[in-house]
């Protein structure tokens, strides 16, 4: 009879849980859908400022943060958004079937369809995708920033994953650290920045503000034609008539390339017009390039696909709004040194340099 009712009443209390779990469920998807702070988010927040304005955390380096602190900034606490973004193959070609992954390349896709697009062109849904999982991620990583009363969000790591045909995802995450500035006028709105500390105090103190990480995307496919070809898988027809006897510029995948960029640099301008910025700092420029192999007229084609993603922090003049921070007195350490005390200030010696006591008596 004990394992009975031990039975019943653990069934009883999954029963329960389970519950609970989709309660919660249903709220975070009505969260996510609604453009409301995520609730597992929402309770971190309320636990760290439950515990006092002494308290934070943050991804900085213990020297960033150090650095932060010397120059009067107050660091709030972590802030973090994510978004995966699931794109359908039949919107965006007609048809899934006949598209298969490389075992031995993960960039390498076998089509048994033929080629995925009539002209090299953009593939647009993919792009809008990848730019809609953007807008999400920084979205809410701003709702955590606002939530925590931040000015902005320095030092903000951005992983952007490119489109995978095999698993139809892309994925944007950005992390940042929420802060707060000395005698800053607030108009309402929360920067955000992947400045490092130092460098955000030199334009903080240049009169400088980020604006926003600004962001610019595109998905280029590349068609392959027969004169591309015969340069390079020539056949040995192709040799006997001089096809492929000299080095030679492949200007078609350069065309494309160029493309692509050209397109993702424009989105990232335009981002930062889009705030009124005077400019962008700190570009990163990413890309990787994609194959879909297949046969056509017994011929082996290859057609590249780019995925081209650049990144960057939008700034703007804003001078009336700060006011200048401490000098920070920290000096930071180079690999493969060791500190010395000279006087009342600690100094750092590189390794490949050698003194004697007698460099740093005084005159």
């Amino acid at each position: 009879m004990n394992f009975i009712k031990k039975f019943i009443d653990s069934y009883k209390e999954q029963s329960r849980k389970d519950a609970e779990n989709a309660v919660k469920q249903e709220a975070a998807v009505a969260a996510l859908q609604g453009g409301a702070i995520f609730p597992r988010a929402k309770e971190r927040i309320d636990r760290e400022k439950a515990l006092g304005r002494e308290f934070f955390s943050s991804d900085l380096t213990v020297r960033e943060y150090l650095l932060c602190r010397e120059a009067q900034l107050e660091t709030i606490g972590q802030v973090m958004g994510s978004c995966f973004y699931s794109i359908s193959l039949f919107g965006l070609m007609g048809r899934t079937m006949g598209l298969s992954q490389s075992e031995y390349n993960h960039d390498k896709f076998v089509s048994t369809i033929g080629s995925l697009v009539k002209e090299s062109s953009e593939l647009v849904d993919i792009t809008a995708a990848q730019l809609k999982a953007r807008r999400n991620a920084v979205d809410r990583m701003l709702l955590e920033a606002r939530e925590l009363g931040a000015h902005g969000v320095i030092g903000v790591r951005v992983k952007a994953s490119h489109f995978n045909w095999a698993t139809r995802l892309t994925e944007f995450t950005a992390i940042g650290t929420a802060i707060r500035l000395p005698g800053y006028k607030s108009d309402g709105t929360v920067f955000t920045s992947d400045l490092n500390g130092q460098e955000f105090w030199q334009l903080y103190n240049a009169g400088y503000l980020p604006r926003e990480l600004s962001f610019g995307v595109c998905t280029y496919y590349i068609k392959c034609d027969p004169e591309t070809r015969q340069i390079i898988d020539p056949t040995l027809i192709d040799f006997m008539k001089g096809r492929s006897t000299n080095n030679q510029e492949i200007v078609l995948f350069s065309q494309g390339f160029y493309e692509a960029r050209s397109l993702a640099m424009d989105r990232l301008t335009s981002d930062a017009m889009a705030v009124n910025a005077d400019g962008i700092v700190s570009v990163d420029v990413d890309y990787s390039i994609q194959t879909v192999e297949y046969m056509q007229y017994n011929k082996t084609f290859h057609d590249p696909v780019v995925h081209f993603i650049a990144t960057g922090t939008s700034i703007k003049k804003v001078q009336e709004h700060t006011q200048p921070m401490q000098k920070p007195k920290m000096c930071l350490s180079l690999r493969g040194g060791t500190w010395v005390d000279i006087g009342s200030y600690d100094s750092f010696i590189p390794s490949s340099m050698s003194y004697s006591d007698d460099d740093f008596d005084d005159e």
